[in-house]
């Protein structure tokens, strides 16, 4: 996998658990906002775009739109962040509700019709972590801020049930630090790089290894979810610009396919096969 997006990726992290350590009353879309700049401004391979409060639908529950786009398929993700407090029932956050309905219900369903894997970022920060699983390597959760969880899982585990007391603890139980989706010791797994197969695929293999709850038993062809042999008009054109703007005509054309989502994040992967 690439090296620069791994270090990418963990800087963010880490500078997001020092951030909640020294101003713990930081707002959840401010780190959002920071982070998908960030991840951004480092590198021309990877392109960013943010909606204006006006044209948010809010209906799906998501925040993000991430797209990996290889040599072959590509791979799509919807992203709820969510920060995590401590001493605090983290309930009323996860099953939070607007007019549109339970917001985590939303973003399954939507995300699923769509073709796109349902996830949640979660912001935290704590000195007196636990290890965790990061692929097949224990890693200390100490220094990352951001940990990446499966909607699926999380609603299995803290909604379908009924209300509970949710802990951080809780959360980050089946949670991965966000650096492992593209930093993971996997990816050195012969079966992750059989056939010289791309890093979107390969993202996609951690995602169905560590993640397996993300795949529904049931559903039709969940086990290519957010797998697209082609790419969606709106991410194409965004790709093809020089600027991590909204070209001018850009929102007559578009804008009912990302009406729902705040913004858009492109890593470009094609031609990083490993």
């Amino acid at each position: 996998m690439n090296e620069k997006l791994c270090d990418e990726f963990r800087r963010v992290s880490r500078y997001i658990y020092k951030w909640i350590l020294n101003q713990p009353a930081v707002e959840e879309t401010s780190i959002t906002d920071w982070v998908l700049f960030s991840l951004s401004k480092n590198t021309n391979k990877i392109t960013y775009v943010k909606f204006s409060r006006q044209v948010e639908g809010r209906k799906t529950g998501a925040d993000w739109e991430w797209w990996f786009v290889g040599d072959g398929p590509s791979l799509s993700l919807r992203i709820q962040a969510k920060k995590l407090f401590i001493g605090e029932d983290n309930y009323h956050g996860i099953a939070y509700t607007n007019k549109h309905g339970l917001q985590i219900e939303k973003l399954r369903e939507d995300a699923l019709r769509k073709n796109h894997i349902p996830f949640y970022a979660f912001y935290f920060a704590n000195q007196d972590l636990d290890n965790l699983l990061c692929g097949a390597t224990k890693r200390k959760k100490k220094n990352h801020g951001i940990f990446l969880a499966s909607a699926e899982n999380i609603y299995e585990k803290f909604i379908i049930n009924g209300r509970k007391k949710i802990e951080p603890s809780d959360v980050l139980s089946c949670s991965y630090p966000i650096h492992c989706l593209v930093c993971c010791d996997l990816f050195n797994n012969v079966y992750f790089n059989a056939d010289n197969i791309g890093p979107a695929r390969q993202i996609h293999n951690y995602i169905k290894k560590c993640y397996g709850e993300v795949f529904i038993e049931g559903m039709e062809n969940t086990e290519n979810l957010g797998l697209h042999e082609e790419l969606p008009n709106y991410v194409l054109n965004l790709l093809n610009q020089e600027a991590s703007q909204i070209p001018d005509g850009w929102m007559k054309d578009f804008g009912r396919d990302v009406q729902d989502i705040n913004s858009i994040l492109i890593f470009d992967l094609r031609g990083q096969r490993e």
